[in-house]
Formats: structure tokens, C-alpha cells, sequence
């Protein structure tokens, strides 16, 4: 005989719910935001650090992009607190106080996490851009889709809006309840 057990946490109320929504509609939106300002500092940041490394000048520049990167990628964490409700660790080796330029260098170049860093930034820049257009574009269709009552008699004769022309009453009905789900 199989015995099944009844969930003893309760169902999630509704404003947890909204909240929960909210914050991960946050999350996205500000991924969008975070994957373009990640592209355009790793673009940067990687093109100028191996075309100027030949020279003594590229070598500071390796260490300044390292530390963008580590800058970001600590925004992230506490980003990533508004679904996880609490910031991600970080596990950087140490760089003593007044070490020399190629110490420092050494050891945040030969760093796992500085690395999984450029790696994290580099895969942001591409999925949270296409997430968060993504996400832009549906909120968009569902709030046209809502508003449509506002503006409908606005479009031309000839115009569709999803895959009908909207010209009476019934259709318009039709685009709310689908942009309302």
C-alpha cells in the first residue's frame, strides 16, 4: 500500500506571490541594464588588456580590468539578493598590503574566482540581453494589449493588431483577455 504525505507548508499568499514577481521583474529588468553595461566593459576591457599587453601599459590595464570585473561582479551579487533573498559569497585570494606591481599582478591573474568573474560577465552580456528583451517585449505586448481600449480607434482600416483586424467590439475583447494573460 502506498501512502502519500500532505504538504504541511501552506500555499504562498497572494502578496508573497506579487512580491516574489515584483522582485524577479526586477531582476530581469536589471539584467537587461547589467548585460549592457558587462558587454560594453568586457569588450573594452579584454580588447584593450591583449592588444596593449605587448607593452608596458597593457600590464596596468590587465590589473584595472581584473578589477572591474570584480566590481561587477560584486553589483551581481547583491543583484541576485532580490530572487535568493540574501547576496552570493565571493572567494578572492588575498593580495597583501604593499606588495609589488608584479605580486599583485601574479596573484589576481593565477585567481580561480577572477576568472569565473570575466567567464560570469562575458555569459551576462549574452543571455541577459536576450532574457531581458525578451521580457521587455512581452510586458510591452500585454500592457498594448490593455490599453487597447485607450487607442484602438487610432490604428488605420487596414492595420492588425495580433492576427485580426480589430474594428469591433468583440475583437478588442479578444486582444484584452490575451494580452491580460
Amino acid at each position: 500500500m502506498v501512502a502519500t504525505a500532505a504538504a504541511t507548508t501552506p500555499a504562498p499568499r497572494t502578496t508573497t506571490r506579487l512580491q516574489q514577481t515584483g522582485a524577479d521583474a526586477l531582476y530581469v529588468l536589471l539584467g537587461l541594464v547589467a548585460s549592457i553595461v558587462a558587454f560594453t566593459v568586457w569588450v573594452t576591457a579584454v580588447s584593450l588588456s591583449i592588444s596593449l599587453i605587448i607593452l608596458i601599459i597593457g600590464l596596468p590595464i590587465v590589473l584595472l580590468s581584473f578589477a572591474l570585473f570584480r566590481a561587477m561582479c560584486n553589483v551581481e551579487r547583491y543583484r541576485v539578493a532580490l530572487v535568493f533573498g540574501e547576496p552570493v559569497d565571493s572567494s578572492y585570494r588575498p593580495v597583501p598590503r604593499g606588495s609589488r606591481f608584479g605580486q599583485r599582478l601574479r596573484i589576481v591573474s593565477t585567481d580561480p574566482q577572477t576568472w569565473k568573474d570575466t567567464a560570469y560577465l562575458l555569459v551576462l552580456s549574452i543571455v541577459g540581453l536576450a532574457w531581458g528583451t525578451i521580457w521587455l517585449v512581452l510586458w510591452g505586448y500585454a500592457l498594448g494589449s490593455l490599453t487597447l481600449p485607450a487607442w484602438w480607434w487610432a490604428l488605420p482600416d487596414d492595420a492588425t493588431y495580433l492576427w485580426f483586424h480589430v474594428d469591433t467590439w468583440q475583437e478588442y475583447a479578444v486582444a484584452v483577455a490575451i494580452g491580460s494573460c
